[in-house]
C-alpha cells in the first residue's frame, strides 16, 4: 500500500478524534435562555421589542461587569440592569464587586431568581449556583441567606420527581397595595411552579421590603437599598420572559419599575446576556483586531525565518558531485551544441549527403555533396518508392524549409536495413 495513503488516512483519523474530543454536545443548545435574542418561551426578545417600541434605550450587555463603567456606552447613574439566576456562566468574584460598586453609584439591579418557579433554563443549574449568585450579585449577607430553606427536599433545581397536576399550576403572585411599584398592579403570573418551594425569613427586615403578600410565609419580591442605588430581587425567573410578559399585570409592574428607576434622558435598561451564553468576549472581529494576536503571529514567523536561515538547507545552492565526465556526457554536450547551432534544414541536408556518400563510397564512387538519385535507385535493395521521399526532403532542406528530422532519420534507417 502507498505510504502516502497510509499517512493521509492516519491523519484523517487523528483529526476526527480531535474533533470528537474538542467538540462536545452542548446541553444548552436546544433550551430557550433569558437573552435578548432568544425567541423561545424563556427568552427576552419580546420584552426588548416592547421596550424599543416604548422608546426606552435597551442595551444587550455581552461583556463582564467592569464594562458597565464605560462612559462611552452607559451613563454613570440612572440605569436598570436585569440579571437572571442561575447563570449559565457564573460571575467572577471581581465581577460581583464591580457590579456592587456600580449599583451603589446610583443604579438599580433587578435580579430574576428562579426560586419559586422552574423555567427550563434553570433546570441545568443548581441550588448552590442560585444561592451563591444571590449572595454575591444581590449583595445579601450570610445572615439573610440563612433564612432560605427549602420547604421540600433539598437538591439541584429540577432534580425532583415528576410534578403532580396541582404543582403544575402557574405561579400567581399577589402584590402589596400602596407601594409605588405596585400601582395598578394586582397579580403577577409566571410559569408553572417547580417541585421545590423555597421560604424566606428575612434576618434584617429593616433592609428588606417585601412587595408581595405573604402566603404561607413566602415572599416573591424584595427590595433592598444599596448605597445610592437599589436591588430588587424577584423570586421568579419567568415573569418577564416571552411566555409570561403578556400575562396578568407583569408589564405594568415592569413599567412602574422603569418609570421610577431609569433616567428617561440618559438611562438604559441593560440585559445581562453575557452570563447566559450570549458573549462578545470571543467575537471573531475582536480576535483578529487584537494586537496580541498580531504580535504572536509575528513572533512565530520570525522564529520560523531564523530556523530556515540558520539550520535548513533550503536557501543554500545545490551541491554538485565532482565526477569525471564519461563518453556519453561528451556526446550529449556535442549534440546539444550542434542542436543549438544548426537549423533543421541544414541538419537534414547534411544527414542525406553523409548517408549518400556512405552508400556510394562503399561501391568505389568518389564522395560528392550532391546525391545522384538515379544511382541510389540502382543500389540493390532500394526502390524508387523509397528514394523519392528522401529526394523531396533534400530539395526542401536546400531551400531552407523546415523539415521533420526525426521522420528523415527513420526513413534513412529503413533504407540502410533494406540494403543490408
Amino acid at each position: 500500500m502507498n505510504d502516502r495513503l497510509v499517512t493521509a488516512a492516519a491523519a484523517a483519523l487523528l483529526a476526527l478524534g480531535a474533533v470528537g474530543l474538542l467538540v462536545q454536545p452542548d446541553p444548552y443548545q436546544s433550551i430557550s435562555r433569558p437573552t435578548t435574542e432568544d425567541l423561545g418561551p424563556g427568552g427576552y426578545a419580546a420584552l426588548r421589542r416592547w421596550l424599543d417600541e416604548q422608546g426606552v434605550d435597551v442595551v444587550s450587555h455581552r461583556k463582564r461587569y467592569d464594562e458597565l463603567f464605560d462612559p462611552d456606552r452607559l451613563a454613570p447613574t440612572g440605569n436598570l440592569m436585569i440579571v437572571s439566576l442561575p447563570q449559565r456562566f457564573r460571575a467572577r468574584v471581581n465581577e460581583s464587586r464591580d457590579l456592587a460598586d456600580w449599583v451603589r453609584r446610583g443604579n438599580t439591579l433587578l435580579v430574576m431568581a428562579a426560586i419559586n418557579d422552574a423555567p427550563e433554563w434553570s433546570e441545568l443549574g443548581s441550588s448552590q449556583n442560585l444561592w451563591e449568585g444571590l449572595s454575591s450579585l444581590a449583595d445579601l449577607d450570610a445572615d439573610w441567606l440563612v433564612g432560605f430553606e427549602p420547604s421540600g427536599e433539598d437538591g439541584p433545581l429540577g432534580d425532583a420527581e415528576e410534578s403532580s397536576p396541582s404543582q403544575e399550576e402557574r405561579l400567581v403572585i399577589e402584590v402589596v397595595p400602596g407601594h409605588p411599584l405596585n400601582d395598578r398592579v394586582e397579580l403577577l403570573e409566571g410559569t408553572p411552579r417547580g417541585t421545590i418551594s423555597w421560604e424566606l425569613v428575612a434576618g434584617e427586615e429593616e433592609l428588606l421590603l417585601g412587595l408581595t403578600e405573604p402566603k404561607n410565609v413566602e415572599r416573591y419580591v424584595w427590595q433592598k437599598v444599596s448605597g445610592a442605588g437599589q436591588i430588587i430581587v424577584m423570586g421568579s425567573g419567568s415573569l418577564f420572559t416571552n411566555a409570561s410578559i403578556g400575562r396578568a399585570d407583569n408589564r405594568i409592574f415592569l413599567a412602574n419599575l422603569i418609570r421610577r428607576h431609569v433616567d428617561v434622558d440618559v438611562g438604559a435598561v441593560i440585559f445581562d446576556d453575557m452570563h447566559q451564553g450570549l458573549s462578545a468576549l470571543y467575537d471573531a472581529q475582536a480576535l483578529f483586531a487584537d494586537p496580541r494576536l498580531h504580535r504572536t503571529i509575528a513572533f512565530v514567523i520570525g522564529w520560523w525565518l531564523i530556523w530556515v536561515i540558520g539550520t535548513s538547507n533550503r536557501l543554500r545552492p545545490p551541491s554538485v558531485e565532482n565526477v569525471a565526465p564519461a563518453q556519453r556526457d561528451y556526446l550529449n554536450a556535442v549534440g546539444g551544441f550542434m542542436a543549438r547551432r544548426l537549423t533543421a534544414s541544414d541538419t537534414g541536408r547534411l544527414m542525406i549527403e553523409r548517408w549518400y556518400n556512405e552508400v556510394c563510397s562503399g561501391g568505389g564512387a568518389p564522395a560528392t555533396d550532391t546525391p545522384d538519385w538515379q544511382e541510389l535507385i540502382a543500389v540493390p535493395g532500394l526502390t524508387r518508392e523509397m528514394v523519392d521521399p528522401i529526394q523531396t526532403i533534400y530539395r526542401q532542406a536546400c531551400k531552407g524549409e523546415r523539415i521533420d528530422v526525426l521522420a528523415l532519420h527513420n526513413a534513412l534507417g529503413d533504407m540502410r536495413r533494406a540494403i543490408g
